[in-house]
Order: C-alpha cells, then structure tokens, then sequence
C-alpha cells in the first residue's frame, strides 16, 4: 500500500495534538466514534473503482481536509459524486469546515493508473452543544 508523507503526516498530527482522537480506521474500516471526536479515515481503491471511505453517523460530520494522492483522484459524497476534494494532488482544507449530513457515504474515486490514497479528516458533530464546550479546529500543516 503507498501512502504520501504528507498523507501519513496529517494522520500523526492529529494522533498527537488533538485529545480523544477517533479513527475511522484503515482502507475503509469503520470503527465507531462518539460525537464531537475528530475522526481520520483513509481508502486505497484498485485502479477504476471507488471505495467507502467513511458512513457518517446520524449526528453529521464537519470535513477539515479531503486528501487524494493523484490528479485522477477525488475523495466525493454519495454516489452522486460531490466532491470533496480538488485540484491537484495533496489535500482541499476547510475552515472551519464543510458539512455532511448524517447517514451519507463518503467515498474515494480512484481514476488513475496505480492503487493510491484518499485521506479524510473531519469532527463528529454533536458533542459542543451536548456538553456545553466550544469546538476547537487545530491547523494541522
């Protein structure tokens, strides 16, 4: 599996800023994740195909960052392919964030030649108005 610096870069960096990290887990596994926890989610398609990235939960999702590591690549919403990311390869950021509604899917399109990575990095909505906290984004470069 090839995965860029700057891709593995982001992940560690929010592993070790940002207290009560969530992960979707690797190439598309789900794990569950509370509200309010930042989550990171990677998937690495086969050439020609698309893969879940990530199921948002009922309570929504705040994307911060939508990564892709070829032109050809784009990390998209639903099957009616809203695009998350753009441009070039390396990562579209979000401030303070782009909303995605509970119950989506949010999937990585691989057009190129080769079996590459999308990343995606987002807050679980939910958990500020619960507990009465301010959510806080971290610049993660």
């Amino acid at each position: 599996m090839t995965r860029t610096a700057s891709t593995t870069a982001v992940i560690l960096v929010a592993a070790l800023l940002v207290p009560g990290l969530g992960n979707a887990g690797m190439d598309g596994d789900t794990v569950v994740a509370r509200a309010g926890n930042v989550v990171s989610a990677t998937a690495t398609p086969r050439p020609g195909h698309s893969d879940v990235m990530y199921r948002v939960p009922s309570t929504g999702m705040l994307v911060t960052r939508a990564c892709v590591e070829h032109t050809a690549m784009t990390v998209e919403i639903g099957r009616e392919e809203r695009r998350l990311s753009y441009g070039a390869r390396g990562c579209t950021y979000y401030d303070p964030g782009f909303v995605v509604a509970g119950g989506e899917t949010i999937y990585c399109d691989n057009g190129s030649g080769l079996a590459r990575t999308c990343a995606l990095v987002g807050v679980l909505e939910g958990a500020a108005e619960r507990k009465g906290h301010r959510v806080r984004f971290y610049d993660l470069n």
